[in-house]
């Protein structure tokens, strides 16, 4: 919960800090200033990691890895709710921002500066006191439930809504980003009280999920794209999609 807590605390700081820059010095000065911004990690790095030696590294065996999860009905969940997972953040990430500017019709600023920091605050306030309350109260999986529930029927709403009023959006985008930071914090806690470091080959392909979300994503939004015209098809089917990931969820065995 701590993990997420700081990692997501830079992406909302981001897009706020993004969309005063694209007012003043255009895409140029994002880019300029992102740059920037990494100068001092070198220097962190070279700090606080110098003593740090090289670990022996393991040949990872993807196919004895895949094999592993399709057999373990708890890890297999996981990782389908972490494809779904990364799979709505590609979907936002690649449509949302052109269906709201280019279709609806928000200013771009408006859209990076004031609906986008509005709806990444749950990234911040909820990891760290979700993760205490699986480890204590609750589990994961009743959680996991509820935040891919949030998502998909979420994701299905956006393509129902025409109003240009920000806060409309900001809303609707903060309710999907509350089930995302839920759903995401459950995931990481309960994958890793499953697995052990013998597990190289299961932490691997657990960190894979992202990259083959960004791959599939887009390709099949394209083919929608090629058959069935509009924007808004794609979160019908990206919600619906999300939704059928609730059913090896089911099948899970809880933490508590």
């Amino acid at each position: 919960g701590m993990f997420l807590t700081l990692l997501n605390t830079g992406i909302l700081v981001a897009p706020l800090v993004a969309g005063g820059i694209v007012n003043t010095s255009g895409f140029m000065g994002v880019y300029i200033i992102s740059a920037l911004c990494l100068i001092p990690v070198i220097f962190l790095m070279r700090r606080f990691y110098a003593h740090v030696r090289e670990p022996k590294y393991l040949n990872i065996n993807y196919k004895v890895a895949i094999r592993e999860a399709l057999m373990n009905k708890n890890i297999y969940g996981a990782l389908v709710a972490l494809l779904a997972l990364e799979s709505f953040y590609v979907l936002m990430s690649v449509y949302s921002g052109i269906y709201i500017v280019e279709t609806i019709g928000i200013p771009l600023p408006v859209y990076l500066g004031v609906i986008m920091p509005f709806a990444l605050i749950p990234f911040v306030i909820l990891p760290y006191g979700l993760g205490k309350l699986a480890d204590i109260r609750t589990g994961e999986k009743e959680m996991m439930i509820a935040g891919l529930t949030m998502i998909g029927l979420s994701t299905i709403f956006i393509s129902f809504v025409t109003s240009q009023n920000p806060l409309t959006w900001a809303v609707v985008l903060f309710i999907a980003r509350f089930g995302s930071a839920m759903l995401e914090a459950m995931i990481f806690s309960y994958f890793f009280k499953r697995v052990d470091r013998s597990d190289v080959g299961l932490v691997a392909l657990f960190g894979s999920i992202r990259t083959l979300a960004f791959i599939f994503v887009p390709l099949i939004g394209s083919l929608v794209f090629i058959f069935i015209d509009g924007l808004q098809t794609i979160f019908i089917f990206g919600g619906i999609a999300v939704l059928f990931a609730i059913i090896p969820v089911l099948k899970i065995r809880d933490t508590l």
